[in-house]
């Protein structure tokens, strides 16, 4: 187990997760941020501007991103504002939003998230797919981070691809002139392979971005206990440099969870 943490809450700090692609794991790393800084009893406030593929078969809508986001930061505030734009299909929010018929306006997404950041310690929020996905007319993900103004988060998966992911990722954040804290790997098979175990040594060789950890393949129970979350976050990632605003390190070191990392 890592070095304990110690809670300090500051002013309002925050964090933007975002992907080198879709299904990498970010809303379920956002999720575990979120459970570990409430657990401070910090106020956590999170937001997903847009979630598609929201539709289910039964004609109604769900957005279980958002929802799992509200579960495990306990945040208060309703559903609706936590994410303002829930569409049916699963495709880019920009092109769903098209076959919707839905307007989606920046200048709701920024006034929803300052209502949403005013009673908070910290905000989490939370992007669809990666940085270049198309989020509104014209509109792309690092558009929407720049407009929130928050250090981003990279979420990757530890299989083959992420090297190159993870470097096109970075490259593009910093030529974009965007702060990035990091980079942190969700391992989604439990077993693992040589590609695995190898990955985040070889990507360190081609950057300077911190890798943070690595958040272990979890069952479904593990996902869905905000405790047990927040305490698989605080012993797999550097929280400390992750949230700031929220934790510091009594003493540094970085976890070693896979070989190589």
């Amino acid at each position: 187990m890592r070095t304990p943490l110690k809670a300090r809450h500051t002013e309002m700090q925050g964090i933007f997760v975002t992907g080198t692609d879709t299904g990498v794991g970010k809303t379920l790393v956002a999720g575990a941020l979120a459970a570990a800084a409430r657990h401070t009893g910090a106020r956590v406030g999170v937001f997903k501007p847009c979630e598609s593929g929201c539709g289910r078969p039964d004609g109604s809508m769900q957005a279980g991103d958002a929802a799992f986001l509200k579960r495990m930061s306990g945040s208060p505030a309703a559903l609706e504002q936590i994410c303002p734009y829930r569409l049916r299909d699963p495709l880019a929010p920009a092109v769903a939003a098209e076959r919707e018929h839905v307007s989606i306006s920046t200048v709701r997404i920024e006034e929803i998230f300052r209502q949403l950041r005013g009673g908070c310690d910290i905000m989490i929020a939370e992007g669809a797919g990666g940085l270049l996905v198309p989020m509104a007319d014209g509109v792309l993900t690092l558009d929407i981070i720049r407009l929130l103004e928050l250090p981003v988060l990279v979420v990757a998966r530890l299989s083959l691809g992420t090297i190159n992911h993870c470097l096109l990722t970075v490259r593009q954040l910093q030529a974009a002139g965007v702060p990035l804290t990091g980079i942190v790997f969700s391992q989604a098979q439990k077993q693992t392979t040589a590609v695995e175990k190898t990955n985040p040594a070889v990507l360190q060789r081609y950057t300077d971005a911190p890798l943070l950890g690595c958040l272990p393949f979890l069952s479904q129970e593990q996902q869905e206990n905000p405790e047990e979350l927040a305490r698989i976050a605080l012993d797999s990632l550097e929280m400390g440099r992750i949230l700031p605003g929220v934790f510091s390190c009594r003493a540094p070191g970085r976890t070693v969870y896979l070989e190589g990392f």
